[in-house]
């Protein structure tokens, strides 16, 4: 009996979840089921609950980095149909249906063979301190680097006027704000650009409230190490000016480069159709893509949350010829949803276009950053139920 070998790329939300999902809900239901493995591979062997990095960086009393980094193979170890590979994906070879990795360990590369593809690779930050993109060590050794100059730092400056530079910002704030200089720079004309107007508004009244002085109409274009020790930041306007810690929670970047430039859309994403199918790879080839690398995603765990179900029952109805019935389409969440803590006692943000009170918005995710959500999400417990359509 041939082995029909599911690959999913990516070890974070949206990749954890299809894998869970699929595990769990579909290939034990599949005629021949034995004959099915499905194979995980991600550069890191743990799940890092990026969420929570704001407030875990600067004070491990608050949240360890334990809590929200966890080993990933051992919450598959219930599944006799799963592997786990910890190496970087390097190319995919659509006619071979081959993908090229690069194990971490710095052993010679490797091909996978692959029957069915889920990319789920997402997007990775400037920063260690906010990516799970990369192996444990590399952010350990960043989170160590960060907490040793921060104790020394007395003017700190943030690059980003997202959630994580606002959220950053807010807890910098709420510790060090009358006592170091941390300064926000926002990129652009407004925090929060991506919701309604009056969100980074608040945030912005909450910041300046604990001291953190905010600026807009300036972009930082580079940075590096001075002659005096200190960062050197040059600024859009010409000028430059210079921090004791320079963190960069700017964007991030979607891990695509190593796949077929015809997968891809203008920013970079992979064009999927309304049933997640990788548009240029043919309806047939049983290739997928779900998370923030996908080209209907806006970002946000939600979204992720909502897609994996959709993606499994697609994945579903192709590996059984339609018998399974269900085709569900997902085009993206339409509706406003972002929920920022800004310091340990105020939150900001809407949900489904609405506006959050702070009170139900600290309740909701800044009490604890949803911390607890990292040993949930790396064993599978969201995705206990199949979802009907």
């Amino acid at each position: 009996m041939s082995t029909h070998t599911v690959v999913v790329l990516g070890g974070s939300f949206a990749g954890l979840g299809i894998s869970h999902y699929l595990l769990r809900h579909v290939l034990p239901q599949l005629p021949d089921s034995a004959s099915y493995k499905l194979v995980l591979v991600n550069p890191s062997d743990h799940f890092y609950f990026k969420p929570a990095a704001p407030r875990m960086a600067p004070r491990e009393d608050l949240i360890s980095l334990d809590t929200i980094m966890r080993p990933i193979a051992p919450a598959f170890d219930r599944y006799s149909q799963f592997q786990f590979v910890q190496a970087y994906a390097r190319a995919v070879d659509p006619a071979q249906r081959q993908i090229t990795l690069e194990p971490v360990s710095g052993e010679p590369s490797i091909t996978l063979h692959y029957d069915s593809l889920v990319v789920a690779t997402g997007a990775s930050s400037k920063s260690a301190l906010w990516s799970p993109a990369v192996p444990k060590d590399a952010t350990v050794s960043e989170l160590g680097e960060f907490r040793s100059k921060l104790k020394s730092a007395q003017r700190i400056i943030i690059a980003g006027g997202g959630a994580v530079g606002v959220e950053t910002a807010g807890e910098l704030g709420f510790d060090h704000g009358k006592t170091k200089d941390v300064i926000l720079y926002s990129g652009s004309s407004s925090l929060l650009a991506r919701v309604r107007p009056d969100v980074g508004q608040r945030a912005e009244q909450y910041l300046k409230q604990m001291g953190v002085t905010v600026v807009h109409g300036l972009k930082i274009i580079s940075s590096g190490p001075g002659s005096d020790g200190k960062e050197t930041l040059h600024l859009s306007d010409g000028s430059q000016t210079s921090a004791d810690l320079f963190l960069d929670a700017r964007g991030t970047s979607l891990n695509s480069s190593f796949l077929p430039p015809a997968w891809l859309n203008e920013r970079g994403a992979v064009q999927v159709d309304g049933h997640l199918r990788v548009t240029a790879a043919g309806s047939g080839a049983r290739v997928y893509a779900v998370g923030d690398i996908a080209s209907y995603s806006s970002g946000g765990i939600m979204e992720i949350y909502d897609a994996v179900p959709a993606l499994a029952a697609v994945i579903e109805y192709d590996l059984t010829a339609g018998k399974s019935g269900a085709q569900p389409t997902y085009t993206g969440q339409k509706a406003q949803t972002m929920l920022v803590p800004v310091g340990r006692k105020k939150t900001v943000g809407v949900l489904f276009n609405y506006w959050v009170p702070s009170y139900m918005g600290y309740m909701i995710k800044g009490k604890t950053f949803m911390a607890d959500q990292g040993v949930a999400t790396v064993n599978g417990a969201k995705w206990a139920k199949k979802k009907s359509f």
